[in-house]
């Protein structure tokens, strides 16, 4: 049964949240953990944390949940998870993130599904050894209706066998919900979690909202948005969002993470689109956004620094980066016919960022493994085109 990551808390310096999932008769969520190896020896593990479980409708699958606090940042820990009646799983490890102004290196992606192909994908994106994965929605294809959970069962064990990073330790992710993560309008049940499994699967706000902030040191802040599948892209997530543009001001570096593209390589400008547009366009400019990571479309595109929607000469607007083909990609090539686009092809890909104190690099990584797309920025923040 799969262990993985999230974080439940802003600060990924100091915290993890481990998730685990059992069949059957448990006696409590435990975690047991240090900053040494014990090769799962409880007793020998200096710290102890209890968690709490979600119990999935119609599925025999508890979640269980353990948000750790209090740990030291840029550190490695090693730990079990389990309980004595279900057992203990083998020990794994994880890595905070550093608190200071040291390199950040993420990949984002989207549109996942499973099989082999994206399988593949997580590999080649877990080999570059980054501190996080970016999920940008439509991870299993679950359309949340209770046959997707054979879905989930393939998906978890694709990230259980890619999402190591070469010394071994696993991975976290943080996940935007797309419109395949839930249930259509005309699926839906009153009373029923129309995005049961993913909201089940991943504890990643306890205010239940399907928006969250993430700090990662002192440069990075992130932005996780909700296009409109649980919560409008108006009214409160517009002002929470302006809210947190403004109070991550310190943060040099910002990124947006979400599903539908505002600028889709292929798809047309769909009330979706213009909605997200004319929502969150604005507080993008007024507040210098860094990059946003689309998805959606399953295409790659990158475009040229907008301000207003429109490319500018001074390298001193937002790219958005996407569109969302971990897994799934189409196979006629979009066309570069709109102004504010870079880059774009029909190719599976992610996307490998580094952030420093030097600048930033971003390089669109296909399928095989093949850099075939580059960006970048100064120290400063000018975007360097290719």
């Amino acid at each position: 049964m799969p262990v993985y990551l999230t974080w439940s808390d802003p600060d990924t310096s100091t915290t993890m949240t481990v998730h685990y999932h059992t069949r059957g008769p448990s006696d409590g969520t435990h975690v047991y953990y240090d900053s040494a190896p014990h090769a799962g020896e409880l007793e020998r593990y200096a710290s102890h944390a209890q968690g709490f479980e979600r119990r999935l409708p119609g599925v025999d699958r508890v979640v269980h949940i353990v948000p750790l606090t209090g740990l030291a940042p840029g550190t490695r820990y090693w730990f079990v998870a389990g309980d004595p009646t279900s057992g203990f799983r083998e020990e794994r490890s994880f890595r905070t993130l550093p608190s200071d102004g040291s390199p950040v290196n993420f990949v984002a992606g989207g549109d996942m599904s499973t099989g082999g192909l994206p399988r593949l994908t997580s590999w080649l994106a877990a080999r570059t050894d980054p501190s996080f994965v970016l999920l940008g929605g439509d991870l299993a294809y679950d359309r949340g209706l209770p046959e997707g959970y054979a879905r989930w069962q393939k998906w978890f064990a694709d990230w259980e066998a890619t999402m190591r990073a070469p010394d071994g330790r696993l991975i976290p992710l943080i996940a935007a919900i797309g419109n395949h993560d839930l249930r259509n309008e005309k699926d839906r049940v009153a009373g029923q979690d129309p995005a049961q499994y993913f909201h089940g699967f991943f504890y990643q706000d306890p205010g239940g909202h399907s928006y969250f902030a993430r700090r990662f040191g002192s440069r990075v802040a992130l932005f996780v948005l909700d296009t409109g599948h649980l919560t409008p892209v108006d009214g409160e997530q517009r002002d929470w969002l302006a809210a947190e543009l403004r109070a991550t001001a310190d943060a040099p570096v910002r990124f947006a993470l979400y599903h539908v593209a505002l600028f889709p390589a292929a798809q047309p400008a769909n009330p979706m689109v213009r909605a997200g547009r004319a929502a969150w366009l604005p507080l993008f400019d007024k507040f210098g956004l860094t990059a946003a990571f689309e998805n959606h479309g399953h295409l790659h595109k990158r475009t040229l620094p907008l301000r207003l929607g429109v490319p500018v000469v001074d390298g001193r607007g937002t790219v958005y980066f996407g569109d969302g083909a971990w897994g799934k990609s189409r196979t006629k090539a979009p066309k570069l016919d709109r102004d504010y686009l870079a880059s774009a092809f029909s190719r599976r890909h992610f996307w490998k960022v580094s952030v420093s104190e030097q600048g930033a690099s971003y390089e669109a990584i296909d399928g095989f493994g093949r850099v075939f797309d580059r960006t970048g920025q100064a120290a400063d923040g000018a975007w360097i085109q290719p």
